[in-house]
């Protein structure tokens, strides 16, 4: 159903689909169907996100809020299945989101989100979905200026350059230069170190990578 989703945004009645998920979770006997529970809730919060029309920061409340309410159900259950462990990077992405302009979030539900993630999504039985973890987990670390402490700071340099291990230039070339890049805005965002020129240096030269991958970017 999600890939479904996923594969047909633009031609979904939203509030259809939204009423008629709502009444199946429901109605569905939660003990008895568990799984299908939770994969019904993750619908529910993955059509609340793609649902322009509807109020943005609304949407991503409900979306939380059925995240949550799948991810509640997987540990309860003691589960761990691969869903579950992407309940909690979509957890992290929409707690980055809302604490863009929504005052009672902050990008610390976002770093706890993906670090309880990574507790599962182990660089050997995982590595691609560990890597994206690494690499969500240091966008949030450097997102919010005005928030960010210097352990956050040194864990977005630790979780980018973590996520390079796994996203190499020949095995995901679009994923290593985005990460390239993320590095270099890291290092161009520095407050005035004390070694700013080297950090400046060190900017340019992960801007200069990324830019071997995409070079129309330069441009934009």
């Amino acid at each position: 159903m999600i890939q479904f989703l996923r594969m047909n945004p633009i031609n979904l009645d939203y509030p259809r689909l939204l009423d008629e998920l709502n009444e199946l979770a429901e109605n569905l006997d939660r003990n008895k169907f568990s799984l299908s529970w939770a994969d019904v809730n993750w619908g529910i919060a993955e059509l609340w996100l793609e649902h322009r029309h509807y109020d943005w920061s609304q949407r991503h409340r409900l979306a939380l809020k059925h995240y949550h309410c799948a991810l509640h159900l997987y540990e309860h259950t003691k589960i761990i299945l691969i869903n579950g462990l992407h309940f909690q990077n979509s957890i992290g992405i929409v707690y980055r989101s809302l604490a863009l302009t929504e005052p009672d979030f902050s990008l610390k539900q976002a770093i706890t989100a993906y670090q309880s993630a990574l507790t599962i999504f182990t660089q050997l039985r995982y590595p691609a979905e560990w890597a994206m973890v690494q690499n969500n987990l240091g966008i949030a670390c450097f997102t919010h200026i005005e928030e960010r402490s210097t352990d956050e700071t040194n864990l977005a340099f630790i979780s980018f350059n973590a996520a390079l291990h796994i996203h190499t230039r020949t095995d995901y070339p679009d994923d290593w230069a985005r990460i390239h890049h993320n590095l270099g805005t890291l290092y161009q965002s520095q407050q005035k170190p004390v070694n700013q020129v080297d950090f400046c240096k060190k900017a340019i030269e992960h801007y200069t990578r990324a830019l071997t991958i995409h070079p129309e970017a330069k441009h934009t």
